[in-house]
Protein backbone atom coordinates (compact mmCIF):
# COMPACT_ATOMS: atom_id res chain seq x y z
CA UNK A 1 0.00 0.00 0.00
CA UNK A 2 1.36 3.30 -0.87
CA UNK A 3 2.84 5.59 1.92
CA UNK A 4 1.37 9.53 2.72
CA UNK A 5 4.10 10.70 -0.16
CA UNK A 6 1.95 9.01 -2.60
CA UNK A 7 -1.28 10.27 -0.50
CA UNK A 8 0.30 13.57 -1.25
CA UNK A 9 1.31 13.67 -4.22
CA UNK A 10 -2.39 12.30 -5.31
CA UNK A 11 -4.07 15.26 -3.23
CA UNK A 12 -2.50 18.34 -4.87
CA UNK A 13 -2.23 16.68 -8.40
CA UNK A 14 1.45 15.94 -9.21
CA UNK A 15 1.31 12.84 -11.53
CA UNK A 16 -2.02 11.67 -11.15
CA UNK A 17 -1.52 9.82 -14.32
CA UNK A 18 1.43 8.05 -14.02
CA UNK A 19 0.96 6.94 -10.44
CA UNK A 20 -2.54 5.48 -11.41
CA UNK A 21 -0.69 3.33 -13.92
CA UNK A 22 1.87 2.54 -11.40
CA UNK A 23 -1.02 1.30 -9.02
CA UNK A 24 -2.60 -0.91 -12.22
CA UNK A 25 0.32 -2.75 -13.53
CA UNK A 26 -0.75 -6.21 -14.44
CA UNK A 27 1.70 -9.16 -15.13
CA UNK A 28 3.71 -10.07 -16.77
CA UNK A 29 4.79 -6.77 -15.47
CA UNK A 30 4.78 -7.00 -11.42
CA UNK A 31 5.36 -9.94 -9.22
CA UNK A 32 2.35 -12.48 -8.51
CA UNK A 33 2.06 -13.66 -5.09
CA UNK A 34 3.10 -17.03 -4.39
CA UNK A 35 1.47 -18.44 -1.13
CA UNK A 36 4.07 -21.63 -1.22
CA UNK A 37 6.64 -19.11 -0.30
CA UNK A 38 4.84 -16.83 1.37
CA UNK A 39 5.93 -14.08 -0.93
CA UNK A 40 3.53 -11.27 -1.10
CA UNK A 41 3.07 -9.97 -4.39
CA UNK A 42 3.15 -6.39 -5.86
CA UNK A 43 0.70 -6.55 -8.66
CA UNK A 44 -2.25 -3.42 -8.88
CA UNK A 45 -5.86 -3.73 -8.91
CA UNK A 46 -6.53 -2.52 -12.36
CA UNK A 47 -9.42 0.09 -13.33
CA UNK A 48 -10.04 -0.31 -9.54
CA UNK A 49 -7.23 1.65 -8.84
CA UNK A 50 -8.10 4.10 -11.22
CA UNK A 51 -11.34 4.92 -9.32
CA UNK A 52 -9.74 4.97 -6.17
CA UNK A 53 -7.37 7.52 -7.38
CA UNK A 54 -9.85 9.47 -9.27
CA UNK A 55 -12.11 9.65 -6.17
CA UNK A 56 -9.43 10.66 -3.85
CA UNK A 57 -8.07 13.30 -6.09
CA UNK A 58 -11.57 14.53 -6.46
CA UNK A 59 -12.55 14.43 -2.90
CA UNK A 60 -9.14 16.07 -2.26
CA UNK A 61 -9.71 19.04 -4.68
CA UNK A 62 -13.08 19.89 -4.17
CA UNK A 63 -13.92 19.03 -0.39
CA UNK A 64 -10.36 18.28 1.77
CA UNK A 65 -8.26 21.31 0.61
CA UNK A 66 -11.15 24.08 0.21
CA UNK A 67 -12.12 23.04 4.11
CA UNK A 68 -8.47 23.15 5.41
CA UNK A 69 -7.93 26.25 3.36
CA UNK A 70 -11.33 28.12 4.57
CA UNK A 71 -10.92 26.72 8.55
CA UNK A 72 -7.04 28.17 8.38
CA UNK A 73 -8.60 31.45 6.98
CA UNK A 74 -11.56 31.79 9.14
CA UNK A 75 -8.98 30.86 12.17
CA UNK A 76 -6.71 33.49 10.93
CA UNK A 77 -9.55 36.50 11.38
CA UNK A 78 -10.50 35.41 14.20
CA UNK A 79 -7.42 35.85 15.83
CA UNK A 80 -6.84 39.02 13.95
CA UNK A 81 -10.36 39.80 15.37
CA UNK A 82 -9.53 39.36 18.80
CA UNK A 83 -6.29 41.27 18.68
CA UNK A 84 -7.91 43.73 17.80
CA UNK A 85 -10.62 43.72 20.18
CA UNK A 86 -9.84 46.56 23.04
CA UNK A 87 -11.58 44.36 25.81
CA UNK A 88 -11.05 40.34 26.04
CA UNK A 89 -14.55 37.87 26.91
CA UNK A 90 -12.61 36.44 29.99
CA UNK A 91 -12.65 40.84 31.06
CA UNK A 92 -16.28 40.86 30.26
CA UNK A 93 -17.26 38.02 31.72
CA UNK A 94 -15.67 39.39 35.33
CA UNK A 95 -17.72 42.50 34.51
CA UNK A 96 -20.57 40.74 33.78
CA UNK A 97 -20.22 38.79 36.93
CA UNK A 98 -19.87 41.63 39.11
CA UNK A 99 -22.60 43.68 37.54
CA UNK A 100 -25.19 40.64 38.22
CA UNK A 101 -24.34 40.75 42.18
CA UNK A 102 -25.18 44.50 42.14
CA UNK A 103 -28.34 43.83 39.65
CA UNK A 104 -29.81 40.46 40.92
CA UNK A 105 -33.27 41.65 39.61
CA UNK A 106 -31.52 41.89 36.03
CA UNK A 107 -33.03 45.16 35.44
CA UNK A 108 -29.64 46.51 33.48
CA UNK A 109 -29.01 49.30 36.07
CA UNK A 110 -27.43 50.28 39.04
CA UNK A 111 -28.10 53.11 41.57
CA UNK A 112 -24.94 55.17 41.06
CA UNK A 113 -24.19 54.71 44.88
CA UNK A 114 -23.41 51.22 43.64
CA UNK A 115 -20.74 52.10 41.24
CA UNK A 116 -18.02 52.17 43.61
CA UNK A 117 -18.98 48.59 45.34
CA UNK A 118 -18.97 47.31 41.46
CA UNK A 119 -14.85 49.07 40.56
CA UNK A 120 -14.12 47.46 44.04
CA UNK A 121 -15.13 44.31 43.11
CA UNK A 122 -13.64 44.46 39.75
CA UNK A 123 -10.49 45.13 41.63
CA UNK A 124 -10.70 42.03 43.69
CA UNK A 125 -11.31 39.51 40.48
CA UNK A 126 -8.01 41.87 39.41
CA UNK A 127 -9.64 42.57 36.04
CA UNK A 128 -8.25 45.09 33.26
CA UNK A 129 -11.56 47.27 33.30
CA UNK A 130 -10.59 48.29 37.32
CA UNK A 131 -10.43 52.14 37.59
CA UNK A 132 -9.26 53.83 41.20
CA UNK A 133 -12.57 55.41 41.83
CA UNK A 134 -10.72 57.76 44.39
CA UNK A 135 -9.86 59.48 41.17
Amino acid sequence: MPGPPWWFRVAVGTSLIDITADLAVQPPYCTVPSPESGMQGDCGMGTVSSVVVIAYAFLCRFLLIPLITGTLVNTFFDTIDDMRSLVSDAELAKYDECWRQLDPAETCFIASWKLKPLLERLRTLRSDLWIDPER
